[in-house]
């Protein structure tokens, strides 16, 4: 990592406030294929929590202070990491979940498979 993207990562995680990019590449064997790379966002975690918390029908008030716990403690977790992958955030995200809310917690882990 550059040294004055560095500094502005460290400047961001002091302040908590945590808007930055995340890239990462999957490399199998000595062939590195590139993802497209997405820029990290605690509105967006918050936003994607919020949204399957009023699904399942929660009060607006616990899903919103759910939704807000859930997306800094990914602010903390993320902050020292170079690299992420969707599957890390996804993870990271299930894990808080499940100690708040399991029913969330499955319906954010399962989304996709939901009929």
């Amino acid at each position: 990592m550059a040294p004055e993207k560095q500094e502005i990562l460290e400047e961001y995680c002091k302040q908590q406030l945590f808007d930055f990019g995340v890239i990462y590449n999957c490399v199998l064997g000595s062939k590195v294929m590139k993802h497209k790379s997405y820029e990290y966002s605690h509105e967006g975690v918050y936003q994607s929590v919020l949204t399957q918390a009023l699904g399942l029908k929660v009060p607006e008030g616990w899903a919103k202070q759910i939704a807000e716990q859930v997306a800094r403690a990914t602010d903390a977790w993320i902050c020292d990491k170079e690299m992420v992958t969707e599957a890390d955030l996804q993870r990271i995200v299930c894990k808080q979940l499940d100690k708040l809310s399991p029913d969330i917690a499955y319906a954010y882990r399962n989304n996709d498979k939901i009929i």
